[in-house]
């Protein structure tokens, strides 16, 4: 790092501000900064180096995120470690040499930038389904949580205090502990005041009537996405 850049805000700043001037949309700007600000919190700018880099993307996985979502801040990092590069802030370009991170062959196809905008963009949060299929989104690409996990994740599993999702995985795996991004955190205490009171229905993503939602339910809402 060059010794006349002085702290990570004023790198953030600048990146954030060429990013919107580049037309990037608000939802892009957004995930950078959840991405983005934890990463420099967590690493020292006079210490940024591959290795550092390596350790902060290992926390991650320590912490419970699913492969998708580790590597969704991998992106992020690299787009600004190659902004630092183009604009002379480092001498070398060492967003090259963090790899993105290597997903399990049986994973499920991840969405791209743009297929993730586009996602968001049709779950419009106007009425009670559409915010509900909003969350439901967040909750895959924030935790990586299995299509089968998640439609087992009841009111008592979430615990926003901690800012943590309790998963049951069954098929013989280990149950886990998964943590929430601060957009999921305050959306989910949303959807759960929105979500209503059923006695007799405990699951977190349920139907107008209280019936648990179901696969096909969940589906539905991918196949939205604009090709």
């Amino acid at each position: 790092m060059k010794n006349q850049v002085k702290s990570w805000k004023s790198l953030l700043d600048n990146f954030f501000f060429v990013s919107q001037v580049n037309g990037k949309r608000p939802k892009t700007l957004q995930w950078y900064k959840e991405t983005l600000i934890p990463f420099t919190k967590s690493v020292p700018l006079e210490e940024l180096s591959v290795y550092s880099i390596q350790k902060y993307i290992s926390s991650l996985r320590e912490r419970g995120l699913k492969p998708a979502s580790i590597d969704t801040h991998i992106r992020a990092i690299k787009s600004f470690l190659h902004f630092l590069y183009d604009e002379g802030y480092l001498e070398e370009n060492i967003s090259a040499k963090i790899k993105r991170y290597k997903l399990p062959k049986s994973y499920p196809h991840i969405l791209n930038d743009e297929q993730i905008l586009n996602l968001l963009k049709v779950c419009d949060k106007k009425s009670w389904d559409s915010f509900r299929n909003y969350v439901i989104v967040l909750t895959f690409l924030d935790t990586g949580i299995r299509l089968s996990e998640l439609l087992n994740l009841t009111v008592n599993d979430v615990n926003l205090p901690k800012r943590s999702i309790f998963i049951r995985s069954g098929k013989g795996e280990k149950d886990r502990e998964v943590y929430m991004g601060k957009t999921l955190v305050r959306e989910m205490a949303k959807w759960l005041k929105m979500r209503g009171y059923f006695p007799y229905e405990e699951r977190v993503f349920i139907t107008k009537q209280g019936y648990p939602l179901n696969k096909r339910g969940v589906e539905r809402i991918f196949t939205k996405i604009p090709k």
